[in-house]
């Protein structure tokens, strides 16, 4: 009765906070129904099918964090928007992106730097492993690191905007899209694939070419899982060719794929349900992003936001999870106090600059914040913005948002000396 009346709470509170959400900013796309929805899903899906493939009940009073973080986050974040920029978001949001068409020769020579940048990245790996090692901790150790690793970091603002912005005629643009995903797609990290996708599917919805659907939805869905598959079928046919026509694979990538979804909502609830052994005083994780840069100046060893803390979420020793969700993360490393406080002004930065972006219509504002609540939209997963990728892509994608805007300046400046020197001419 008591795991109904938790899971009625956190349905009743979503629907009702999210429906609010659009009415405030004219849009379903909010940083509050990024973060609030796919944890809803998700959960859902835990409860229902979990336990028919194998996978341990939820212990759903660790959702109680999840409904409680989620009230803190609509009220400093979404309410104080309603209550100082409600009239002037609402004229605003609905005028035509700028800045789309600067810079489009620069924006393609970029991105191929960064692929070839990657490929680079990617024969040092080699050089120092060799192609069965792919997808191994020594084979991400390399490739992950080094000025090539930053060059591929930088493709995702350029990833985020080909995807939001190309025509189905433009052959170059869909060959870099598909050569930038190869580039990731080696890293193994299925988050950091998942993510620039869904900030460029945000866009096109945001800019007006896409409208959201049911049916667009169960693409969107089944095109992750293809990527889920083929970042793992790029291992495993490096040291087997052969796996990829074995549907034992498929069968094992399926069930490793729900493991992967129910991961951050099973990891949160088997922590509270053994007893965790996470200390609230691990501050340092949570910020690891200017702990590490600060290390790196000073000399010092940086810190990873990849823990020992795992847990047994099913039946079978390869289910194990060692991810926690958003409020989780939050709550297990800071404790209750401090992950209160770390949620009220992260909810209030985050608001305040995606309506600046929303209203300003400039394409990379609007790719920026897309990228940071694209985080929050795989929050039912894990605490992204531990990692230095998420002040990296905003950071790169301000520097591109003050290229355009010089382009366009100087653009202005060449069309006024021109119009003055035909008036001149007529004169």
């Amino acid at each position: 009765m008591t795991d109904f009346l938790i899971y009625f709470l956190l349905l009743f509170e979503t629907i009702f906070l999210c429906r609010f959400d659009k009415k405030i900013f004219g849009t379903w796309i909010t940083p509050f129904n990024l973060l609030a929805l796919p944890y809803l899903v998700v959960v859902t899906l835990v409860i229902t099918v979990g336990p028919l493939m194998g996978f341990y009940h939820l212990y759903m009073e660790s959702v109680i964090i999840w409904i409680v973080g989620l009230a803190v986050f609509w009220v400093s974040g979404s309410l104080p928007v309603w209550m100082l920029y409600s009239k002037y978001l609402h004229k605003n949001i609905h005028r035509p992106i700028s800045h789309e068409d600067s810079n489009k020769t620069l924006i393609m020579i970029m991105a191929w730097f960064c692929i070839f940048a990657s490929i680079y990245g990617f024969r040092v790996a080699l050089s120092k492993t060799n192609i069965t090692m792919l997808g191994t901790d020594e084979f991400f150790d390399i490739y992950a690191r080094g000025w090539y690793a930053h060059a591929r970091v930088f493709s995702y603002p350029l990833l985020i905007y080909y995807i939001g912005t190309t025509t189905r005629k433009n052959v170059l643009v869909h060959i870099t899209i598909a050569a930038l995903f190869l580039c990731i797609a080696i890293l193994q990290v299925k988050s950091w694939l998942i993510i620039p996708l869904l900030a460029g599917l945000l866009y096109r919805v945001a800019s007006g070419r896409l409208r959201v659907t049911p049916v667009k939805i169960l693409i969107f869905v089944s095109i992750n899982y293809f990527i889920f598959n083929l970042a793992y079928l790029i291992s495993f046919t490096a040291v087997n060719p052969d796996s990829g026509a074995n549907m034992d694979t498929y069968l094992y990538l399926l069930r490793h794929f729900f493991g992967y979804l129910f991961a951050g909502v099973l990891g949160l609830g088997e922590q509270f349900r053994v007893g965790t052994n996470i200390s609230g005083s691990e501050w340092s994780i949570i910020f690891a992003p200017f702990v590490n840069i600060y290390a790196v100046l000073s000399g010092r060893h940086i810190i990873s936001q990849v823990t020992d803390y795992f847990v047994t979420i099913g039946a079978g020793t390869d289910v194990m999870s060692n991810v926690h969700t958003f409020f989780g993360t939050l709550y297990l490393f800071l404790g209750p106090i401090a992950a209160l406080i770390y949620t009220i002004l992260y909810s209030f930065i985050i608001n305040l600059f995606y309506v600046y972006a929303l209203t300003k219509r400039n394409s990379w504002l609007l790719i920026a914040v897309l990228f940071m609540i694209s985080l929050l939209g795989v929050g039912w997963f894990e605490f992204y913005s531990w990692n230095l990728t998420s002040i990296e892509v905003p950071f790169l994608t301000i520097i591109l948002f003050y290229l355009s805007r010089l382009s366009l300046s100087y653009g202005q400046r060449k069309l006024e000396q021109c119009d003055d020197y035909v008036y001149h001419e007529n004169s």
